[in-house]
């Protein structure tokens, strides 16, 4: 272990990142997998069909598309949502920081002010 960081918080170096990225315990990529592996089908399904030659109607693409502009829109809402929710987690750290800072200056004054 060697210690980097602006903290001095120590690191393993033996540890690679695309082992930490692609680690099965406590992560979501058993989850999202076969959801994964499903759009990539399907799309590749349309890559050949269109390498092929065969047209596929617009109706067939047309819902999936509204749907995405649909999830964009959510996306960018839950974007918004956590922004503002770390803002008011921030504001609020900010605060209590400051009456910690008042309170042990309270204490320091009592302190020396009692013989």
């Amino acid at each position: 272990m060697e210690k980097n960081g602006a903290w001095g918080m120590a690191r393993d170096r033996t540890q690679h990142w695309f082992r930490l990225a692609v680690q099965m315990r406590g992560s979501v990529l058993p989850r999202i997998a076969p959801r994964i592996a499903l759009f990539m089908a399907y799309s590749a399904l349309i890559v050949l069909s269109r390498q092929m030659g065969w047209k596929i109607p617009i109706s067939v693409l047309g819902e999936l598309t509204s749907n995405v502009a649909y999830n964009l829109v959510l996306g960018l809402l839950l974007v918004f949502r956590t922004n503002s929710s770390y803002d008011r987690y921030w504001e609020g750290r900010k605060a209590w920081g400051q009456i910690v800072i008042a309170l042990r200056n309270f204490a320091r004054t009592i302190q020396v002010s009692i013989p």
